[in-house]
């Protein structure tokens, strides 16, 4: 199947297909407890995740993702992401010895061209801590602040706590529930999560791991760099920008990350944090970055050209936040760097293997002898064993199930189900939780995915269903009284499930009072139409049941974001559309823009 030579060295790999990306960085690790891999975007790091998940379960996945922002925006990255990064240079920092497990980290295009905060800004960066603990709030207080953390009365987002005597909220984690620490003096006695919406306490957990809550410090002497470096760049009249004075008073203005660079004494490169880790570069890697490049370049020329005399917001130079072009062109002579490649390797170059991997054949439409499909892919893999082991891949187990029985019953053994790579035996056909759009071939190794033989994957809508789920955990929570929203009538108040006979049968119901005792009976399966009401219930009027005036509400608020659209549009038209074409939209022509640009309100 695939053998690495033991000891020469490798800088690129050849007809390896997409697909066979973890099967190679499984070989790989034989030599190399520590790997890079380099992926093109987040679904392709997500289908490397689970692809490794199956053919190297044992290992350690890092995983390292880029900003969702765009470069030189006023918007600041996602919390989640931003927790992700800190939880992964966090690891990194805090544990330099060789795994005894194979290590990986997985990380993006988009990330590989951001530089990041040093090594030793995350360097004695975490704290763990376990119920029994000998430590004070006062003592965990300081180190939250030091690390980025803000001070609030109420923890309901990433980044907060709060001191309520013996008790102490934090949210540590993004995407995750918040922690309730309860001290009887300097002992911590428990630690327990809590719903930041209800506030109420929920499981119990072990231990909590605090870490930075951000890329960044404002401390005195980051603050002092900061307005150093910043008047700098831009000369003494930016003294007077937004940014400029809110980092000065101590504030974090929205979007400050885009400032990084200005934040440190000096950014690193992530390979600054892996040394001695090879690093391999997904199919057509480079020439991404090298894209990514161009796009920051346009990005930075964009905004300097629009000019907010009242809210300036200044680029910083492209290669103090990001990679350069030439720093992207000299990663194919760093020792260690591995490119995977599609085509045939070039005569008579060094360094290079031919991974000698195929596309799988495609049995989606083919009319077999019985006429289906799933019959032709059956009669190829009779034809194969039993010098080959043969791998039926889907997305999903319901996939797997449907795959194994109806490919299995044009087989005569059955297909058995696998969890890993290593259980597949020579001889045999195997269904497993894959994910990929297309198989490949190896010398006794067949991969056939659910696409190559069914054709398109359906994309099964699981958003509904996943909103109605969320909603029924929340119903627990909801006492009687509570306000929620619903999508056409507005505001009412929840009282209660409550089961109604219509049709002769039985429907379970969630009963809501509106305006004037009008009552309202939603079906369980309809409540992706409601969502909680945000607010204070006492500030809170009920509309009335098929009044005008939740509908006027919207109108209200749909009319005020066309106004803000028209407003933007201003802005953008000032833009080139990456042509010598200058566009020019009126104020008030916002169904005119979105008729000539296809756009759909």
């Amino acid at each position: 199947m695939l053998t690495f030579p033991d000891k020469a060295r490798i800088t690129s790999i050849h007809n390896a297909a997409r697909a066979a990306a973890p099967l190679v960085l499984a070989e790989l690790s034989k030599r190399h407890t520590q790997l890079v891999f380099v992926a093109l975007d987040d679904a392709r790091l997500a289908e490397m995740e689970a692809g490794l998940g199956f053919v190297l379960p044992a290992a350690e996945i890092l995983q390292l993702p880029a900003w969702d922002c765009l470069p030189y925006d006023r918007a600041p990255p996602n919390a989640a992401l931003v927790s992700q990064r800190l939880a992964c240079f966090t690891a990194l920092a805090s544990d330099q010895s060789p795994a005894e497990r194979p290590r990986i980290l997985l990380t993006t295009v988009n990330s590989w061209m951001q530089r990041t905060p040093p090594e030793s800004y995350f360097r004695d960066a975490s704290l763990t801590l376990k119920a029994g603990d000998q430590t004070s709030p006062a003592r965990i207080a300081e180190f939250l602040e030091a690390n980025g953390f803000l001070r609030s009365g109420t923890v309901r987002e990433y980044g907060e706590y709060a001191i309520r005597g013996g008790i102490m909220d934090i949210f540590a984690e993004a995407g995750q529930l918040p922690a309730r620490l309860d001290f009887f003096g300097d002992e911590l006695e428990k630690i327990r999560l809590f719903d930041s919406l209800s506030q109420r306490s929920l499981e119990e957990t072990n231990q909590l791991v605090l870490r930075p809550a951000a890329e960044f410090r404002l401390t005195a002497e980051v603050i002092a760099g900061f307005r150093t470096r910043y008047l700098e760049l831009f000369g003494g009249g930016a003294a007077r920008d937004p940014v400029y004075e809110a980092v000065s008073a101590g504030q974090i203005p929205t979007g400050l990350e885009h400032y990084l660079p200005l934040l440190h004494d000096q950014l690193a490169l992530p390979e600054d944090w892996l040394a001695g880790w090879p690093v391999i570069l997904d199919n057509d890697a480079l020439a991404a970055l090298h894209q990514r490049s161009d796009r920051i370049a346009e990005f930075f020329a964009e905004r300097q050209l629009v000019e907010d005399a009242a809210q300036p917001w200044r680029p910083v130079p492209q290669d103090l936040a990001f990679r350069s072009p030439q720093e992207i062109e000299s990663l194919i002579t760093q020792p260690g760097v591995i490119q995977l490649n599609n085509f045939d390797p070039p005569a008579g170059q060094q360094a290079v293997l031919d991974l000698g991997c195929s596309v799988s054949p495609v049995f989606a439409g083919e009319q077999g002898a019985g006429g289906s499909p799933s019959q032709a892919a059956a009669a190829e893999i009779a034809r194969q064993l039993p010098q080959t082991r043969v791998l039926l891949t889907a997305a999903s187990k319901g996939a797997v199930d449907k795959l194994a029985d109806l490919v299995g019953a044009h087989l005569p053994q059955p297909v058995r189900q696998i969890t890993d790579f290593a259980a597949a035996e020579p001889g045999q056909v195997s269904a497993c939780l894959w994910p990929m759009q297309s198989g490949f071939c190896l010398p006794g190794l067949m991969v056939l995915s659910e696409q190559d033989i069914f054709g398109a994957r359906i994309a099964r809508a699981g958003s509904r269903r996943r909103r109605a789920e969320d909603f029924l955990r929340e119903v627990s929570s909801l006492e009687t009284g509570e306000l929620v929203v619903h999508i056409e009538h507005g505001i009412g108040r929840y009282e209660g499930l409550e089961t109604i006979q219509s049709g002769g049968a039985d429907h379970d119901c969630l009963r809501l009072v509106y305006a004037d005792g009008d009552r309202l009976f939603l079906p369980v399966e309809n409540i992706d139409l409601l969502s909680r009401y945000g607010r204070e219930s006492a500030e809170a009027v009920l509309d009335r049941l098929g009044g005008v005036g939740w509908q006027a509400r919207k109108a209200r608020i749909k009319g005020r974001i066309r106004e803000m659209a028209d407003q933007l549009m201003q802005i953008a038209a000032r833009r080139s559309l990456a042509s010598s074409e200058k566009l020019v939209v009126p104020a008030g022509s916002y169904d005119e823009f979105c008729a000539r640009f296809g756009f759909e309100e």
